[in-house]
């Protein structure tokens, strides 16, 4: 039997991508995340992982020679910070989370693995540094420089059977060939719905929270459960048609739909989209951290946010996969993961043998 291939998963949140590359045949050899909530589900996910440290800036290059100087790693995968790049954002070239970028190709020069993923927004694409430099050429560039054939694929994960239009940016780079963007497997009309992630979980009845773990015809589910959440807004979503929302623009819904001014909304909180309520016939928005919170997304047909594993199945997590922490900073860590079925994707695609240079 073929040993698995190691990888390290560096800024890995929960594990999208450990999980998704798991999936694959990949062992996670270790990874390295700051966030203590996010390291106790990825310890708890994949226990035969070691966490490197939380601060990958204090990691110096001596001990990455030790820890690693024994060790094949075929590659090494993770998701820099992307608040500085991301559209939603302030894009502030000198947000010193940008800079991070540098610490994980710290780790590549020095371990030197046969493939390399790095995952980001969108936003990145057009994001230049405080000397006008185009981010993604210099990612490009620093791969290419250290002999890797570096693509760049920009994936909606709805194509690939995630239930949520989610688009992002992959840098995928390998010593021996060019890797090219996964085969789309979901083309629009055969693309997962809302309806077929999450359907068949147990109701969570109104004024009830559903439970960090429950009984459904024999099965366990865990992390069912939801916040408490502002009267107003519980009173003000039962007015929001499936597949609509209140904001001021053509296609959103205005504050005469509510029966009495108590309901009302200032008008400049309504200038951003509130109180979604999601089309089941269609993949889900794009899961984002706030999702507890009822005036951002609510369930198609129970008058609640999702729950925390209502949104991770949207992001693919399988079941059995279990969230650490808040109820708060379970949503965190679910909203700014790569979904695992992508990551798996894009793993099965630098498995396959192709043509090599």
């Amino acid at each position: 039997m073929n040993k698995k291939e190691k990888i390290i998963d560096l800024f890995s949140g929960c594990g999208g991508l450990s999980k998704g590359f798991e999936m694959a045949g990949y062992d996670i050899d270790s990874f390295v995340e700051s966030w203590t909530p996010a390291i106790e589900t990825h310890e708890y996910n994949f226990p035969h992982t070691k966490c490197l440290g939380k601060d990958i800036t204090k990691i110096t290059k001596h001990e990455i020679i030790k820890k690693f100087k024994n060790k094949k790693i075929a590659g090494i995968i993770g998701g820099p910070p992307c608040q500085g790049f991301s559209t939603i954002g302030k894009r502030d070239v000198n947000d010193t989370k940008n800079l991070l970028f540098n610490e994980f190709l710290k780790f590549v020069n020095i371990i030197n693995p046969e493939f390399v993923v790095i995952e980001n927004v969108r936003g990145i694409l057009s994001m230049k540094t405080k000397d006008n430099y185009m981010v993604k050429d210099l990612i490009v560039n620093n791969l290419n420089s250290l002999g890797y054939n570096t693509s760049v694929f920009i994936l909606n994960a709805a194509d690939y059977g995630v239930p949520q239009y989610r688009i992002r940016v992959f840098f995928v780079a390998h010593k021996r060939k060019k890797i090219y963007a996964p085969p789309i497997t979901h083309f629009p009309i055969q693309h997962n719905t809302l309806y077929n992630a999450i359907s068949d979980l147990p109701i969570i009845e109104e004024n009830t929270y559903g439970a960090e773990e429950l009984s459904d015809n024999g099965k366990i589910i865990y992390n069912h459960q939801i916040r408490k959440q502002n009267k107003l807004d519980l009173e003000r979503a039962k007015y929001i048609p499936e597949g609509k929302y209140l904001r001021n623009t053509k296609s959103g819904l205005k504050n005469d739909i509510f029966p009495n001014k108590e309901l009302h909304i200032k008008e400049s909180t309504i200038r951003q989209q509130k109180l979604c309520r999601l089309d089941r016939t269609k993949p889900s928005w794009t899961v984002l951290t706030d999702w507890y919170n009822i005036r951002q997304k609510i369930h198609y047909n129970q008058n609640r946010a999702f729950s925390v594993r209502e949104v991770a199945r949207i992001q693919s997590f399988g079941d059995d996969f279990i969230f650490k922490g808040s109820l708060i900073d379970m949503y965190k860590q679910i909203g700014n993961a790569v979904p695992p079925l992508l990551a798996y994707k894009i793993a099965k695609t630098i498995k396959k043998e192709g043509e090599l240079f």
